[in-house]
């Protein structure tokens, strides 16, 4: 993976890794980051979904640990802003104690009728507070492709054909 031409690089926690092998999953992917020649990759780690006790430790542990190396954390399963807030505070309050200067970049994945019911208001919710730098947003549908196409502009979330 990491000597592979692949510009993008999705590390799993969540569907591919087993309850009792969350830990475990966990530390070996701080490992790879820190351990591996990633070259000019841009790294992404799917969190677990915030319906399990996974989430939050996923977050610390990363933050904490893999350093500034880590672009991009994909958040699950996103069914309204809230999700995202309480995502966003967390490694918020991380960023700011460990001192990280490269803000975290997050991707949505949008998988249930609720997370399309409250999609411009999840859009909305990844605008940046007044000072503070905007957070890298992305859209993943309901199949799972990476969607680029759809924009927040002017209190609308729009499709770009």
């Amino acid at each position: 993976m990491a000597a592979s031409a692949a510009d993008v690089i999705n590390l799993d926690l969540e569907d591919s890794v087993a309850p009792d092998d969350k830990a475990q999953a966990r530390a070996n992917i701080i490992e790879a980051i820190n351990g591996l020649d990633w070259g000019r990759k841009y790294l992404s780690v799917r969190i677990n979904g915030l319906d399990t006790p996974f989430w939050y430790r996923d977050v610390v542990d990363l933050l904490e640990q893999a350093g500034d190396r880590l672009d991009q954390i994909m958040i699950p399963k996103v069914g309204c802003a809230a999700d995202v807030y309480a995502v966003d505070a967390l490694v918020t309050a991380i960023e700011r104690a460990k001192g990280r200067t490269k803000p975290l970049s997050f991707e949505v994945i949008i998988e249930s009728a609720a997370g399309i019911a409250h999609v411009e208001e999840i859009a909305a919710s990844l605008a940046a507070p007044a000072g503070h730098e905007p957070r890298r947003r992305r859209f993943r549908s309901l199949d799972g492709d990476a969607d680029d196409r759809y924009r927040w502009h002017a209190g609308k979330l729009l499709h770009v054909a």
